[in-house]
């Protein structure tokens, strides 16, 4: 509370529930990202006892304006192989980075057709982590975790003479009960369905108001939820009914 009363511009821009449920990790107007420990009275089953203010144990300086942050998808505070999360900032490859010390564990770069340095508006790992899905103008890319680099599969979401989801890809949301099923938000007030083992959308619906600025899948994978700019609703879609 201290740290954030000294620059009352420093607002908070996401926050994110490790998998796990042990911590936070958040991301500031500062270019900051901060890891959130919760209060070790939480876990006494005394729910009348007052609990200290939040300090971060981890504050990593991107140095850019953060794109998007994701936690690994298998990540437990008992096994520290898995603790850590990716973010993507202005004019940097994707980081990588350790929950526990904040060290760099590895980048993920993607360059555009002149060989200059690009960085993704979204990323979100699948299900089970081998993969990075990382979201950009008409595309998106696919990394492999295990293989840092430049390597990657380009997945065209818009073409000129098809058509498809046009605009920035804002947001990407993983089916947890489908394996290779996901969903992409667009700042062209877009959503569309795709499959790893399609090409090309399953659906696209591009009469939204706004833009695509959030987007969940339901624990059962039969909804997707998504939020758009300056709205006050949410938009629930019935996979189930085409």
């Amino acid at each position: 509370k201290t740290e954030f009363m000294k620059n009352r511009d420093n607002y908070f821009r996401g926050c994110k529930w490790s998998p796990d449920g042990t911590c936070i990790l958040t991301c500031n107007n500062d270019n900051h990202l901060r890891l959130f420990n919760l209060p070790t009275e939480l876990y006494n089953d005394i729910p009348d006892e007052v609990l200290p203010d939040l300090e971060p144990v981890l504050n990593i300086n991107e140095g850019e304006i953060i794109y998007d942050f994701c936690w690994f998808p298998l990540m437990s505070s008992q096994d520290s192989a898995t603790c850590c999360f990716a973010s993507s900032s202005r004019c940097s490859p994707i980081h990588l980075l350790d929950a526990f010390t904040g060290h760099l564990r590895c980048s993920y770069a993607s360059y555009n057709h002149v060989e200059e340095l690009v960085s993704p508006h979204s990323l979100i790992f699948n299900t089970d982590g081998t993969k990075l899905y990382t979201g950009f103008k008409n595309f998106i890319r696919i990394f492999d975790t295990g293989r840092p680099g430049r390597t990657c599969q380009v997945i065209y979401t818009y073409d000129r003479k098809k058509g498809g989801q046009k605009g920035i890809i804002s947001c990407i949301a993983m089916n947890p009960m489908s394996p290779g099923v996901y969903a992409l938000g667009s700042y062209s007030s877009s959503v569309g369905l795709y499959s790893d083992a399609m090409k090309g959308a399953i659906f696209v619906s591009s009469n939204l108001s706004s833009g695509v600025t959030h987007m969940i899948f339901s624990p059962c994978g039969n909804y997707l939820y998504s939020g758009e700019r300056k709205s006050g609703d949410l938009l629930c879609w019935d996979l189930r009914k085409p």
